[in-house]
């Protein structure tokens, strides 16, 4: 059974506490009205990975303004999903594959 990891954190200690910690690998799932709604929650938390040391892949395919921009610490990959679900799909495979063993640097035999 995967723990709960102390280390990995939204970004925002009252929404840490709500949901009692994150396993590597949690998927956090927003339904709002405006890409505006959800601004808040996603730079909080890309701040805190990268002052974590935790590489952020933010994958790109939308039209609205981005909401993490390429830096230290952060891998921005821009899909195209006009060009087939296949390859929309194969590219976010491809990203995942080649970060796989990197999910931890600092710490390789958590995993």
């Amino acid at each position: 059974m995967t723990q709960v990891d102390a280390h990995l954190s939204t970004g925002l200690p009252g929404l840490d506490r709500i949901l009692r910690g994150l396993i590597p690998g949690d998927n956090l799932v927003w339904q709002v009205e405006s890409i505006e709604d959800y601004r808040p929650f996603v730079e909080p938390y890309v701040a805190a990975a990268v002052a974590q040391g935790s590489k952020v892949v933010y994958f790109r395919f939308a039209r609205h303004e981005p909401l993490a921009s390429p830096g230290p610490g952060i891998e921005v990959h821009a899909l195209r999903p006009e060009e087939g679900f296949e390859n929309f799909l194969s590219d976010i495979h491809k990203t995942i594959d080649r970060h796989a063993f990197n999910l931890d640097e600092r710490n390789p035999d958590r995993y």
